[in-house]
């Protein structure tokens, strides 16, 4: 096989990534043919960077028969998003997602979104923004646990709602 062959690989699944207006689709290919496709593709990706690569459809009749057409119904629900582990976010997406809650200004005593960014810079000792959580390791420790607190407070108190609503104490 030269480089310039397609590497033949099924495409099984797509997933909507609403909070990045993106699709992700899972394609798989024999497992012999991991170290090749990693060669083609220069290697990983490194951390929040991507490989741009192109999909280009095969002339199915060399590759069997083709897949039967099907038409979606209209009613189809859109995909669902795909769900993010807290742990796996950036720090600054963290931040941002946080700085954003009601809640949390509240917790931070402050009245706004802006008020809760200007708490976290000077709590986390951050000089310019909160992209520095994810370059200033020090930042990013008093983060962790700022966020950590937070949100068993937050835990604490939604259970403790529940709770109450049960006839629990």
């Amino acid at each position: 096989m030269t480089d310039d062959e397609p590497i033949v690989a099924d495409f099984v699944e797509i997933r909507q990534l609403n909070s990045r207006g993106v699709v992700r689709l899972t394609f798989e290919a024999p497992v012999e043919k991991g170290f090749e496709i990693l060669q083609r593709l220069g290697g990983f990706a490194l951390p929040h960077t991507s490989l741009p690569c192109a999909i280009v459809p095969l002339e199915l009749e060399s590759y069997g028969p083709a897949p039967k057409q099907i038409e979606p119904p209209p009613d189809l629900p859109a995909l669902a998003p795909e769900r993010h582990a807290w742990r796996s976010l950036r720090f600054v997406k963290q931040a941002g997602i946080l700085c954003k809650d009601p809640d949390f200004q509240a917790w931070l005593d402050v009245p706004d979104e802006e008020g809760a960014a200007a708490k976290v810079r000077q709590i986390c000792g951050l000089k310019i923004s909160r992209t520095e959580l994810d370059a200033n390791p020090d930042a990013a420790a008093i983060w962790v646990r700022l966020s950590d607190a937070y949100r068993a407070r937050r835990d604490r108190a939604s259970q403790d709602a529940s709770l109450m609503g049960r006839g629990g104490t």
